[in-house]
């Protein structure tokens, strides 16, 4: 159960679902056992790191991870069934919008930087130092005999309290008025409290010995999506505008690097999001230091190639252990995979110190949250984790500080 859980915090855990029309088709014409297409994670996230890193010559690292607001999405969901089938074709619409979002380019990157690159700039360093201890209490909190990535309610409402303090913020930030992602963090929050109201909580265990049985017939399929199709809709269009969103900070903080990196990186992750989505694998991620490093002017794919190779690794050693019944073997498999971006964090954090002499020290209001960003920000591998939880803190300070706005003028 340790290995199941360390790899489904890495992986997004939506393949543990084994129920999506995606998965039905990979069963049915691939492989015997649901539990074998766990090494075609690992030889995916291979291909794509190795091909578009040695490509873009840039330290690339994709993994098929998706994005928070998915797990409330498939705890909310009626049916685990149709939850994973919404992720999965969330994943392949996701991917086709990200493909042709580089035809708008200049358009899209104007309004990211109208909205959100203030935003950004000054609460990414306090919220990333809060990501780990927000990973730390999910995991506690969860039933260990449950999903580990199954979400709570505690922390689903921690999460619309985060939208609802970003509209705010939003609000604050262009004075009072209500540009468009502010009323879209109002809906959706409207949104995900109503499901939380008409839906009931849905975890699912790991790996269930009757996994079989969840997975209804491949015969049966065309039958399963007409009676499902109603259920399909509102968590589709609900993941398709969280993962807009999300993917709209992607491209800010892509857009600070060459713009001849950034259109390509765009086309890869919609690609990379198109093929996953068919394999019902979750929407890919472009972890933390790819952009650090990016944003830093890298022109090395070593990083991406290293990764690439543990990807390989950790699905020969995970196939072979599952062929032999090894399954000691595969709980040290499955954390191979973080073991793959070790190096590229090591690069993340040196190019970090690249920035030590732009806050000015002799003020709190910047070295904190310097000093916080530096120590954290190489430990975490998701950015859009980051930025959302720093909506909550920069508020907060805002709050604070709101008898003295020179302090908050200064950070």
């Amino acid at each position: 159960m340790e290995g199941s859980l360390m790899f489904d915090e890495f992986a997004g855990g939506s393949i543990s679902y084994l129920c999506s029309l995606p998965h039905l088709i990979v069963l049915s014409l691939l492989y015997p056992h649901p539990e074998h297409i766990l090494p075609l994670v690992f030889l995916l996230s291979a291909v794509f790191t190795f091909t578009f890193g040695n490509i873009t010559k840039q330290p690339l690292i994709l993994c098929p991870s998706p994005a928070p607001s998915i797990y409330i999405i498939t705890v909310l969901a009626s049916s685990s069934n149709t939850s994973q089938l919404a992720i999965s074709i969330t994943s392949v619409s996701t991917g086709l919008v990200l493909t042709l979002i580089p035809a708008v380019f200049p358009f899209v990157i104007h309004q990211i930087r109208r909205v959100f690159v203030s935003c950004i700039r000054h609460s990414a360093a306090l919220g990333l130092a809060f990501l780990l201890a927000f990973r730390a209490f999910r995991l506690l909190a969860a039933d260990a005999s449950t999903h580990s990535l199954g979400v709570i309610q505690p922390l689903v409402i921690v999460y619309l309290f985060c939208m609802v303090l970003s509209s705010v913020m939003y609000a604050n930030h262009f004075q009072g008025k209500f540009v468009v992602p502010t009323l879209l963090s109002i809906i959706f929050s409207l949104i995900v409290g109503l499901l939380l109201h008409s839906q009931k909580q849905n975890v699912v265990p790991i790996f269930p010995e009757r996994a079989y049985h969840i997975i209804p017939e491949f015969s049966q399929v065309l039958e399963f999506l007409h009676n499902n199709a109603l259920q399909l809709v509102g968590p589709v269009l609900l993941c398709t505008s969280f993962f807009l969103m999300e993917a709209l900070c992607a491209v800010e903080v892509l857009a600070n690097s060459p713009s001849d990196a950034t259109i390509p990186s765009l086309i890869i992750l919609g690609l990379s999001s198109v093929v996953t989505g068919i394999f019902g694998l979750g929407m890919p991620a472009i972890l933390l230091e790819s952009s650090t490093a990016k944003a830093a002017n890298a022109k090395t794919p070593v990083a991406a190639n290293v990764a690439s190779a543990w990807f390989v690794l950790s699905a020969a050693i995970l196939w072979i252990s599952k062929m032999m019944g090894i399954l000691q073997v595969s709980q040290l498999t499955l954390s191979l995979p973080r073991a793959a971006s070790a190096p590229a964090l090591t690069v993340a954090a040196l190019l970090h110190l690249r920035c030590l002499g732009e806050p000015k020290w002799v003020k709190p209001q910047r070295s904190i949250p310097a000093l916080i960003c530096m120590m954290v920000a190489p430990l975490s591998n998701s950015l859009a984790d980051g930025v959302l939880l720093a909506f909550l803190i920069y508020l907060a300070l805002y709050l604070i500080t709101l008898p003295y706005p020179e302090v908050f003028d200064s950070v």
